[in-house]
């Protein structure tokens, strides 16, 4: 077994064999590669600087080796703004100023035989300036036109033109092996335009990048092929085969999260904003298995919420609320969840809910939607759902930000109103729509409910963690503590319960170890050296009130108190109601104060009715010996039933 001083987690590319880099041995100057049957391999340290030079790691922790190669039009520019800064400096060497050295560069090159043609759209003073600027910074990169790897990372095509595409992608692309993405462009601009005619629209971008682009979002192999060269092909193909590998239900499911096209009242005073949306999508089936709206920023215990859900049965009380009739409860514990690198997506919480849950985490590269192409997807339809609300900051009409000030004074839906809405499309609505064959893994046109009741028949859908497993999710802060005959005190709140007194007579030692909720400092989690099992403890007082663990550390900073200071439930319930708790307000916008209060004041709600219901931190044995202590693992191959075993 090798020592590896630093993971890597990157990838190296050696003919047809794709390694990971473990990470450098520690014993020596190697790197550690594994291959995908698991052999290792030892490569030198000054042999893998040079593969990266090469192009032969990856930036990030995915095979991704895709390079970009100058076009002969690229080219042509890159040495058409060579000769301009190099005219221009030898002018400005020679004491004329930038009017000057410009006029005459610009004289030159248009004479010139080889630029002449470049040349007649001459760049201005300024822009010449800023070529030299960069040119003196990174050298010659910055000669390279990047406009064409620019992009835009929302759609810029409409939903019309989307719509034409995949129905031309259905009908004739995936059958035709003589339809070319040339001609496939050219069909789809020749339908769009007709339509815009017909509908008095103007048309938006809809060449053939934009069917690209809508392709590349599509998982499907003998879709995304597309008859490009060879090296993007294969870059594809490597990506629908991890797709084609799915097979059921909670193999992989994608988050993300998205500011949606709405404004929603906030207050009592009427204040609107744009609530956020985080969302778990079921790649199997195409089910919406976890979602959380409000009007916070997303964090990780957003994430942790909608990967919860994705673990827990729907209640009858879930159901009645939002008036759902379509009453589909879906859970099991995910093999795979993908999710973006963002901040919401890391940190302790992330890190104890896949510890508990027992999945595997990966992070899809920045820039790159189309390494979760049915979130990506799920949200382009929420999008056009959304549209048909009042308060939408775009509609089919109207494209996006030439509607806000329109929406936000035809803003009537309560963010309590929004989440109504949309739980009951969710299940009602989406569930039972048939997705098109080409966003479908199977290729079969049904609905998400239907695909979960196919496959939950076909495959064993992995059992969800036990409610005492997904207890532990938030307990993400350990510390250690020592324990007392009245209990054990963290931050001057002192905890006890009657299995932690019988662990105290039984214990040898005094110091345990502790984790907090960092959701709610009314129970924390001791854990039995002897069995490894984790006891949740109550406060002694049951009047302290659910605040988190950051709102107390704020709480103690205003009250001047260190950690050894005792605090009592009535001096936390009077800094509460002082607004103690709360961070900092914002300086800023009128809007971005407004919005500070609302979440502060929706937070104080929560807390009241948090407060009032029964806080049940103990567990009896009976309860806990009939759960699994440990994660269960799921096994590398799922068992599959026919449906004569079903009927048996």
């Amino acid at each position: 077994m090798n020592l590896i001083s630093a993971p890597d987690g990157r990838h190296l590319r050696h003919g047809e064999t794709i390694y990971r880099v473990i990470g450098q041995d520690s014993g020596t100057a190697n790197i550690v590669l594994e291959d995908e049957f698991g052999d290792r391999k030892f490569l030198p340290v000054e042999d893998f600087r040079m593969q990266i030079a090469l192009g032969n790691v990856s930036e990030a922790k995915m095979p991704d080796f895709a390079t970009r190669s100058l076009s002969h039009g690229t080219h042509e520019e890159k040495v058409f703004r060579e000769a301009v800064l190099a005219r221009v400096g030898r002018h400005r060497e020679n004491g004329h100023g930038w009017p000057t050295a410009w006029k005459k560069a610009r004289d030159e090159l248009q004479s010139d035989a080889k630029h002449c043609e470049r040349a007649r759209s001459f760049p201005a003073i300024r822009t010449v300036q800023y070529w030299r600027q960069h040119a003196m910074r990174i050298g010659s990169r910055a000669m390279v036109d990047k406009r064409a790897m620019s992009g835009n990372r929302n759609y810029r095509h409409d939903e019309v033109f989307e719509e034409i595409v995949f129905d031309l992608l259905e009908s004739k692309f995936l059958t035709s092996d003589r339809m070319t993405v040339t001609q496939l462009s050219r069909h789809a601009a020749a339908l769009y335009q007709a339509e815009c005619a017909k509908r008095r629209l103007q048309p938006a971008p809809h060449g053939r990048k934009v069917v690209e682009s809508i392709i590349a979002s599509l998982p499907h192999e003998d879709v995304v092929k597309m008859r490009l060269d060879s090296k993007e092909a294969r870059r594809r193909l490597n990506q629908a085969a991890r797709f084609q590998q799915i097979k059921a239900p909670f193999e992989r499911l994608e988050v993300d999260s998205t500011v949606a096209d709405i404004f929603v009242i906030i207050d009592d005073h009427g204040n609107v904003a744009r609530p956020h949306v985080t969302a778990a999508i079921d790649v199997a089936t195409g089910l919406i298995v976890g979602l959380e709206i409000g009007i916070e920023n997303p964090t990780a215990v957003t994430t942790a919420k909608v990967l919860k859900e994705a673990m827990t049965p729907a209640s009858d009380a879930f159901f009645d609320r939002f008036e759902i009739e379509n009453r589909l409860r879906t859970m099991g514990r995910p093999l795979t969840v993908v999710a973006d690198q963002g901040s919401e997506n890391s940190g302790d919480i992330i890190r104890r809910l896949i510890a508990t849950a027992g999945f595997e985490f990966q992070q899809a590269i920045p820039g790159h939607p189309e390494k979760k192409p049915f979130i990506e997807r799920f949200f382009g339809t929420f999008a056009a759902f959304v549209t048909q609300l009042p308060g939408a900051t775009k509609t089919k009409m109207m494209p996006n930000r030439s509607r806000i000030a329109t929406a936000k004074v035809e803003a009537k839906l309560t963010l309590e109103d929004f989440s109504a809405f949309v739980q009951k499309w969710r299940f009602d609505s989406y569930a039972l729509t048939k997705r098109r064959r080409i966003h479908s893994i199977y290729r079969m046109s049904e609905s998400p409910a239907q695909a979960w009741k196919r496959l939950e028949h076909e495959f064993l859908v992995p059992e969800p963690p036990s409610k005492r497993e997904l207890r532990q999710i938030f307990f993400a802060k350990r510390i250690s503590r020592k324990l007392h005959h009245y209990g054990i005190e963290v931050d001057g709140i002192q905890y006890h319960s009657t299995d932690l007194s019988y662990l105290s007579r039984t214990l040898g030692t005094s110091e345990v170890e502790v984790w907090r909720d960092v959701t709610d400092i009314r129970t924390i989690g001791v854990t039995n050296p002897k069995s490894n099992e984790l006891i949740f403890v109550g406060t002694k007082d049951p009047e302290c009130p659910p605040l988190s663990v950051e709102e107390l550390k704020r709480i103690r900073k205003s009250l001047g108190k260190t950690s050894a200071d005792r605090l009592t439930a009535e001096e936390l319930l009077k800094s509460a109601a002082a607004g103690q708790h709360h961070s900092e307000k914002p300086l800023g916008t009128k809007h971005r104060r407004k919005l500070h209060e609302a979440k502060a004041n929706r937070r104080n709600q929560r807390i009241r009715e948090a407060a009032a219901k029964p806080h049940d931190s103990e567990e009896s044995l009976l309860e806990r010996a009939s759960q699994a202590s440990k994660p269960i693992q799921r096994p590398a191959k799922l068992a599959k039933f026919s449906d004569e075993q079903v009927e048996k």
